[in-house]
């Protein structure tokens, strides 16, 4: 690969146009503040980021306030960085910020190019750009003060944005602003080629530096505000719940309202339905199956017979418990579903012919789902490491919502929608072994 030189050669050009400019002498303690502005100006960008966006969060309610409605804190994050920019502007020269901009972008080629490759790109080409601009306007009257120096510099940066911003873009693309790192991250790169042009520029004059900065400043925080004043999700953009029926073999029937759809926590679910199903938050929604949170309400006296498992065989062979299950579902069945917990130190399923040796580090609870109308009638053989009794939940699942459920969904407002597996029936069980 030529990245690894290509960036080792763009590196030493950058510090011999560094070396050849003609400036003022540097001070050991400008020499350090230029060296820490772009390690600053990326931390305060992060620091921005966070706090917008938990100001937007604080405001909406939600945990992701911008999904349907992103311009406000796109807005916000923008004019954030470029004050963060004008703000590390000060704390160095146009010499002292060229040369620590260029060198840190030059240096962490050489570093990606060694070990991340793929990576490597968007620190190798804006400096393949800049080095031959900066060591050609070196000996300028006046060096990189000279006005050709500066578009020199301009050139240069504006390559670097290009790159940078084309990352952010992607970023936002993939997660929205909820991982809006992917967007003050690749803004703080390019911006950071732009801040010698910033410290050579008049609004170095400390009233007008400080009044510009903080008017950007404040205009970011507004924009943060409105984006969270602003609805989480629209009909174009609705939030993904689904409403699931949820019987077991202890409890009342219950209705769900699950929203964890993106890997995260349960969010907030629309007031509509909240009210419309009585529902309230639950840490442990789906007793017995160990799934996590979500909303839940009653659904009365349970209305379905459950799915039950026979114990076909129960032996022990060379210290290895083998236990033989028959689990059998109902005619609607679409999925069935065995949670083996961690007590049970699982070592092997064996399914359909099909052997899965889990991993000796394997330690957590294991969840076997079999997809498919044909698995209402399914043999499993469990390896377990233990002989002690354990309790395994079986669980069948059903696609739709039943029909005595109509009056629940009608709840769900247009601003939301089912989602993945949808609304369904879960119907749960336990089979013991002694």
């Amino acid at each position: 690969s030529w990245a690894l030189p290509l960036s080792i050669l763009a590196f030493v050009a950058i510090a011999l146009a560094s070396w050849l400019m003609r400036g003022p002498a540097a001070t050991r303690r400008g020499m350090l503040l230029a060296a820490f502005m772009p390690p600053a100006l990326l931390f305060a960008c992060i620091v921005l980021g966070f706090a917008l966006t938990f100001l937007a969060q604080l405001i909406s309610g939600t945990p992701d306030p911008t999904y349907a409605y992103p311009l406000p804190m796109r807005i916000a994050l923008g004019i954030g960085v470029w004050g963060v920019a004008l703000l590390v502007s000060r704390i160095t020269t146009l010499h002292g910020a060229a040369t620590s901009a260029w060198l840190w972008m030059a240096g962490l080629a050489v570093i990606t190019a060694a070990t991340l490759p793929g990576l490597s790109p968007y620190f190798l080409f804006p400096s393949l750009v800049a080095a031959p601009l900066l060591l050609a306007t070196t000996r300028l009257r006046e060096g990189w003060k000279n006005p050709i120096g500066q578009a020199a510099l301009l050139v240069a940066a504006l390559g670097a944005l290009v790159i940078w911003f084309q990352l952010m873009v992607a970023g936002e693309s993939l997660m929205g602003f909820k991982l809006h790192p992917l967007f003050t991250v690749p803004a703080a790169f390019g911006l950071m080629t732009l801040v010698p042009l910033l410290a050579a520029d008049p609004l170095r004059g400390p009233r007008v530096w400080a009044n510009t900065t903080l008017v950007f400043l404040l205009l970011a925080l507004a924009a943060a505000v409105l984006a969270g004043l602003r609805p989480a999700y629209s009909k174009a953009s609705p939030q993904r719940v689904n409403l699931t029926y949820f019987e077991n073999d202890t409890q009342r029937a219950r209705w769900i309202a699950e929203t964890a759809w993106k890997a995260t926590a349960t969010e907030p679910i629309p007031k509509q339905l909240e009210r419309g199903g009585g529902l309230h938050f639950d840490p442990d929604a789906y007793p017995g199956l160990g799934l996590g949170s979500a909303y839940v309400g009653d659904a009365g006296t349970p209305r379905y017979p459950l799915p039950s498992v026979t114990i076909a065989g129960d032996r022990n062979d060379a210290g290895a418990r083998i236990v033989s299950l028959l689990l059998h579902g109902s005619a609607q069945t679409s999925t069935m579903s065995l949670r083996i917990p961690k007590e049970a130190k699982l070592r092997a399923i064996r399914i359909r012919s099909e052997n899965v040796v889990v991993p000796k580090d394997w330690s957590g609870n294991t969840l076997l789902n079999c997809d498919g109308p044909d698995c209402r009638d399914l043999a499993v053989t469990l390896t377990l490491g233990s002989s002690a009794a354990i309790l395994i939940p079986v669980a069948e699942r059903r696609h739709g919502l039943p029909p005595f459920g109509a009056a629940l969904a009608a709840a769900r407002p247009a601003t939301a929608m089912p989602s993945q597996s949808g609304d369904g029936v879960i119907l749960a069980n336990v089979v013991r072994l002694p």
